[in-house]
Formats: C-alpha cells, sequence, structure tokens
C-alpha cells in the first residue's frame, strides 16, 4: 500500500495504478478507501460505469450493501451519460440492462447457506473428509493437478452465488490453507454444474458471470477471473497472506440443484 501511494499523487490519471491500490483496500477491507479510488479511476474513463459496477457487486458479495447500491446508482449514472451520447451503444445498453437486472439481488441482504455434501471425489486420489462445521478437510495423496467434485443438493429456490472458502487448518503445511508445502494453493478452475430435471441426461453447465476473491497476490499470473476463464490462463492463490482464511465467491447464475467441479 505505501508503494502505491508513493506512486499516486493528486494529479495521477493511471486507471491501472489506481485499480490496483482500490483492489488492495478491497483486500484489507477498506471498503471506503476503495470506493474513493474507484471513483477516481472512473472519472474520464470511458469504462468506469463498468468498473463501478463490479465493484458493486463485489461490494455486495461481502455484504456492504449500502456501499454497493451507491455504486450501483454512480455506475447507470454514467451508463445513461454515454447512451446519451451514443444511443446506437448496444455494448453500453447491454450492460446497463445487466446492472439493473442485478440490482434487486445486490441491494438485498446476503445470507449464505453451508452446503451439505452428498458426495465428494478427489480425481487423483486425495481424501476428502467432512468436519463437524461443514467444512471439508483434504489429506493423503497430494498431487498436483487434482480435481475436486463436490456434489450437494441445496433447499433453496434460487442460488444467486456461490462462495469457496479455503480455510487454515493445523494439519496443513504452515497452517495452510493449501496443501503446497508453503501452505499456498493454485486454483485454476472452478465450475458449476446443475443436475438433470425429469427425462434429462447429464450434469448441464451452469454459466458464471463474474468472480470476488477477498485477497489476490499481486503477481501477472494471479487473478480470480482466471478461474472461470480459462482463456486468461491465470488462477487465485494467497501467497503473502498464509495461515489465514480467505473467500472467493462465482457470482450471477441462476439454479436449484448444482454440483460444483473444483480444479
Amino acid at each position: 500500500m505505501e508503494i502505491y501511494s508513493n506512486g499516486i499523487t493528486a494529479q495521477t490519471t493511471d486507471v491501472d495504478l489506481l485499480s490496483k491500490r482500490a483492489r488492495a483496500y478491497e483486500s484489507l477491507k477498506n471498503w471506503e478507501a476503495a470506493a474513493a479510488d474507484w471513483s477516481w479511476a472512473a472519472t474520464g474513463n470511458p469504462d468506469g460505469a463498468k468498473l463501478l459496477g463490479e465493484f458493486a457487486r463485489r461490494a455486495a458479495a461481502d455484504d456492504q450493501v449500502p456501499l454497493a447500491g451507491g455504486q450501483i446508482e454512480a455506475s447507470q449514472a454514467l451508463y445513461e451519460r454515454s447512451l446519451k451520447d451514443d444511443p446506437e451503444n448496444d455494448l453500453v445498453a447491454t450492460e446497463l440492462a445487466q446492472l439493473l437486472l442485478d440490482r434487486p439481488q445486490l441491494m438485498s441482504s446476503v445470507h449464505w447457506t453451508v452446503l451439505q455434501p452428498t458426495q465428494m471425489t478427489s480425481e487423483k486420489g486425495a481424501t476428502l473428509t467432512r468436519q463437524d462445521d461443514g467444512s471439508i478437510l483434504a489429506s493423503g495423496a497430494n498431487i498436483e493437478g487434482d480435481v475436486y467434485r463436490i456434489s450437494a443438493v441445496g433447499a433453496l429456490d434460487r442460488v444467486a452465488a456461490v462462495r469457496l472458502e479455503a480455510l487454515p487448518d493445523a494439519s496443513l503445511p504452515r497452517k495452510g490453507p493449501g496443501r503446497h508445502e508453503t501452505g499456498n494453493f493454485h486454483l485454476r478452475a472452478f465450475r458449476l454444474y446443475q443436475s438433470p430435471g425429469d427425462g434429462e441426461n447429464g450434469l448441464k453447465p451452469v454459466p458464471v458471470g463474474s468472480a470476488w476473491a477477498s485477497y489476490i497476490w499481486n503477481a501477472s499470473d494471479a487473478d480470480i477471473a482466471g478461474t472461470i476463464d480459462q482463456s486468461l490462463n491465470k488462477f487465485w492463490h494467497v501467497w503473502g497472506r498464509l495461515g489465514e482464511a480467505h473467500q472467493a465467491s462465482s457470482i450471477r447464475f441462476v439454479s436449484s440443484h448444482s454440483s460444483a467441479s473444483v480444479e
């Protein structure tokens, strides 16, 4: 944070630099400071409305509902201004429509429900054990590139997001939350599937609109977005904040009964 702040002055217009500091503030849960930097980055920026909308979704995912509401209003105002200048811009119209569709869910109080697994498998032989608190502890075989598949049936009519929590444990190297000797992990893919309905066969992929993480190590190959878009060739890890709990949320899909495949 000190390095970012040394490079940012009142005259700074570098959106990438401002965005990185805003993300750092988010990881520190300093939401007001993050909001100030995102507002700064959005000023005079053609992508400003999109930046504020995405920030609003991440804030709402962390239960910062009032803050998210203000960001949605600011994003909407920028989108409407862009449409006024260019009424035929289909991309802006689509992004604004999606923001308005998402708004009721984002502005409601977020309630997380712990899924109760009905099946847990490891493609490369790790042992997955459900703990008393509902978490799942991996042990035994520890082979790079493993794929965990967790199936669960929830008593929910609608699912708006799935949150993956990476938790420390005394049995993990340096308390984890990963199984690498350093305590780190690399999550390369997060996939959601819906179980078939009557008369249907096979699991159906569930589209995921965006992803948010409570912390991301600042590296060129690290980005939570890579877990839902493999064309980015990036992954999620938490180097620099080991031995702590971290969260990642995959947002904006609709489902009733789903299975998650984590690679």
